[in-house]
C-alpha cells in the first residue's frame, strides 16, 4: 500500500512500462542564389522502455508515432524475453498499450499486465525516469535518426538500480 492508500504490487518484480515521443527538427542546409539557408522537417520518434528497481530495461526506439500493432511486436520481441514468472507489468491506458494480443503475451511469459488509474501519472515511477532522459536528450541535441537512436542507447545505460530505487520511492512506494 502506498502512502495515499492504494495497494501496490511488489517492487522487486515490478516492470513499468512507458513510451516517449520525441519530435526533433533534421536540418539541412540548402543553398540557393540568396546564400545558405536552413531547411528542414520533424521527425516523430518513439521511445518506449521499462524501469524495474534493477534499472531501465527493454528500451526500443521506433521512427513514427506508436500504434497498436507496433506496440504488440514490441511486447513480444523486446519486452516479454526480459520477463520471468511472477514480475507483474504496469503500464498507463494508451489504447496501443490495449492492442489485441498484448495481454496475452505477457500472461504466456508467466507475468501479469496491470493498467494504472486514468489519470494518475504520480504512481508511475517512469514518468520522473523518462523527465530525466528527455532533459539529457534535449541537451546532446541530436539532429539525425541514427545519432539519436545511439544516445537513447547510450543514456539508458546510465540509469543506476539506486537511481531506480529513488524513483520507486518518489512515486510513494514503501519499501518491500
Amino acid at each position: 500500500m502506498n502512502k495515499r492508500g492504494y495497494t501496490v504490487m511488489n517492487k522487486s518484480t515490478s516492470t513499468y512500462l512507458d513510451l516517449i515521443r520525441f519530435v526533433a527538427a533534421f536540418i539541412v542546409f540548402a543553398s540557393h542564389a540568396a546564400g545558405a539557408r536552413l531547411t528542414g522537417h520533424w521527425k516523430a520518434t518513439t521511445f518506449t522502455g521499462a524501469l524495474r528497481l534493477s534499472g531501465m530495461t527493454a528500451p526500443f526506439v521506433y521512427d513514427g508515432p506508436m500504434n497498436g500493432a507496433v506496440f504488440r511486436a514490441y511486447v513480444e520481441q523486446v519486452l516479454v524475453p526480459t520477463l520471468t514468472p511472477g514480475h507483474v507489468t504496469i503500464m498507463d491506458n494508451l489504447p496501443a498499450h490495449k492492442a489485441a494480443g498484448v495481454r496475452d503475451a505477457i500472461e504466456q511469459a508467466g507475468a501479469k499486465l496491470l493498467f494504472l488509474p486514468p489519470y494518475l501519472p504520480d504512481f508511475n515511477p517512469i514518468e520522473n525516469a523518462f523527465s530525466k532522459l528527455k532533459a539529457m536528450l534535449r541537451a546532446k541535441a541530436e539532429r539525425t535518426i541514427n545519432a539519436l537512436w545511439d544516445t537513447v542507447g547510450k543514456l539508458v545505460d546510465q540509469f543506476s538500480p539506486r537511481e531506480c530505487a529513488n524513483y520507486f520511492s518518489a512515486a510513494e512506494y514503501e519499501s518491500d
